[in-house]
C-alpha cells in the first residue's frame, strides 16, 4: 500500500494491498497515478474510528503527523480494483479526487464508489468529507454516499458516464452535479441532490426519481445550478477562515484562541502599586545565592 503524508507519485507500477487499505491519503498530501495496476482488498483495522472498508482512503487523523490543508488523489489511466466495501471514503477533510480515463471496479456488491462521511476523527459535528470530483473521459458505476456533515461537488467532462445514484435515503449532505456536454448520468436508484447543471440529454432516469433541493427533475430538462461553497476549518484538517493555514504548535495551534491580542490594558500584576513604583528593596545586603558563599571564602 502506499499511506502520503507527502506528495508522491507513482507510474506504471503495480500495487497490491491484501489486508490494508491500497492507497491513503493524510492532511495537506497527494497521491497521483500514473497507469498503475491498483487492487486493494482492505480486511483488517488498525482503528475503531471507521466502521468501514475501502481501496483508497483521504482523511486528516489530527495526530500531528501530516500538515493540516487539503488533500488531493489522481489516477490517469490504468485501473484501480476495489475487493471490499467502498472505493473512495473521505473523511474530516478537504479534498479534490481527478480521474481521467481509469478503469475502476468494485467487487463487493454491496460496497459504494464514494463515502464521504464522519468516523471517529476530528470534532465531531464537522469533521465530514468535502470532496470535489473532477471526472474526465471517465467511467463511474456505484452508489455515492455524502452525509449529513459532508459535501460533494461533481463534475463530469469530456464524455464521462455515471451510472448509479446519490444519496438515495435522501436525509444527507449538499451535492451539486454538473455535466459537461457529452457527459451522461444513469440513475439506478432515486437520488437526492442540492442542485444540477445539466442539457436537455444528459439524464436518464430509467424509471427512478431525482430530486434536485425540493423539486423533481423533469427528464429532457435543462438545468442550472450553483456548486456546494467548501467550508475549511482546523476541525476538517483544512486552512483557518480567510485561507490561511492554523498556526504551527506552541504558536497557537488548533483550537487556539485568534493571534489578535484582546483590547484594553493587560491585568495589573498582584501586589504593589496598579501601575506605581516597586516596592522599596529591604535595608542590607541580599541574601546569597543558594550554593555560593561570600567573597571572602573564596
Amino acid at each position: 500500500m502506499v499511506y502520503s503524508t507527502a506528495d508522491v507519485q507513482v507510474s506504471g507500477a503495480m500495487l497490491e494491498s491484501t489486508s490494508s487499505q491500497g492507497i491513503v491519503v493524510e492532511g495537506k498530501n497527494s497521491v497521483s497515478l500514473a497507469d498503475c495496476q491498483l487492487v486493494a482488498s482492505n480486511t483488517s483495522k488498525n482503528s475503531d474510528k471507521s466502521d468501514w472498508y475501502q481501496a483508497v482512503m483521504i482523511y486528516q487523523s489530527m495526530s500531528g503527523d501530516a500538515a493540516q490543508g487539503a488533500a488531493a488523489f489522481n489516477a490517469k489511466g490504468g485501473s484501480i480494483t476495489n475487493k471490499n466495501g467502498d472505493v473512495f471514503f473521505v473523511n474530516n477533510t478537504v479534498c479534490t479526487i481527478g480521474l481521467e480515463g481509469t478503469s475502476i471496479t468494485n467487487e463487493d456488491a454491496q460496497g459504494n464508489f464514494l463515502r464521504a462521511a464522519a468516523a471517529g476523527w476530528g470534532r465531531e459535528g464537522s469533521n465530514g468529507g468535502q470532496v470535489t470530483i473532477n471526472a474526465s473521459g471517465q467511467h463511474i458505476d456505484g452508489t455515492m454516499l455524502v452525509d449529513e456533515v459532508s459535501n460533494l461537488n461533481l463534475y463530469l467532462k469530456g464524455g464521462s458516464d455515471f451510472v448509479g445514484a446519490i444519496n438515495p435515503d435522501a436525509a444527507a449532505g449538499e451535492v451539486y452535479v454538473e455535466l459537461e456536454d457529452g457527459s451522461t448520468w444513469e440513475l439506478t436508484a432515486d437520488s437526492h441532490i442540492k442542485a444540477l447543471t445539466c442539457g436537455t440529454d444528459a439524464i436518464t432516469l430509467g424509471g427512478f426519481t431525482l430530486t434536485v433541493g425540493e423539486e423533481a427533475y423533469a427528464e429532457g430538462t435543462a438545468s442550472t445550478g450553483d456548486p456546494i461553497e467548501v467550508t475549511v476549518s482546523e476541525s476538517t484538517g483544512g486552512p483557518g477562515e480567510g485561507g490561511e493555514p492554523p498556526e504551527k504548535p506552541g504558536e497557537g495551534g488548533p483550537g487556539a484562541p485568534d493571534g489578535e491580542k484582546p483590547d484594553g490594558e493587560p491585568p495589573a500584576k498582584p501586589d504593589g502599586d496598579m501601575g506605581g513604583e516597586p516596592p522599596a528593596m529591604p535595608d542590607g545586603e541580599p541574601p546569597a545565592k543558594p550554593g555560593s558563599t561570600s567573597s571572602s571564602s573564596k
